[in-house]
């Protein structure tokens, strides 16, 4: 419901087609197919055909070309240990430095990665989702009770239509 509702306020219509990445709570390895039925990118029981036709990925694999709407290409929750509480945040940041084209920079730098003890990976590719204008971050808590959905636009690529004003 939190999805439906910011569509709504957001003048999305079509999430496959009006957002260009979404960070999905993955904290379970089913979470994320759950949750693309969820806030409808794919109908009910069709969660798995998502992930297989590719379109999740930053580069779908099938086709070499971009993924049609890339989920968690931070790593999703999983992949960045879930820190409960922050990750909520720790998404909107994600889905902002593909807006803002800087995505590559926040992960890529070299400086970043030695201040942490860590060396970049030889095969660390940028992930940047070229031309973001949309991005959906959804997150919840507890047994699912509190779910909080946010949907982060550029100002020069704002839909019109929603109810927020």
């Amino acid at each position: 419901m939190a999805a439906y509702y910011a569509y709504g306020m957001t003048g999305i219509h079509d999430p496959t087609e009006d957002l260009d990445l979404v960070e999905l709570h993955d904290a379970f390895t089913i979470s994320d197919m759950q949750t693309y039925e969820d806030i409808g990118i794919r109908p009910y029981g069709e969660g798995r055909t998502y992930v297989e036709s590719g379109d999740c990925y930053h580069t779908n694999p099938r086709t070499g070309e971009p993924g049609k709407l890339p989920a968690n290409l931070s790593g999703g929750l999983i992949g960045c240990m879930h820190a409960v509480g922050a990750t909520g945040i720790m998404q909107l940041i994600e889905v902002g430095h593909h807006l803002w084209n800087r995505w590559g920079e926040m992960h890529g730098d070299e400086k970043k990665w030695a201040r942490f003890n860590r060396k970049k990976p030889a095969d660390w590719q940028n992930l940047q989702v070229r031309g973001a204008k949309r991005g959906l971050a959804i997150s919840h808590a507890g047994v699912g009770s509190h779910v909080t959905c946010t949907i982060l636009q550029h100002p020069d690529h704002v839909l019109s239509g929603g109810t927020f004003k």
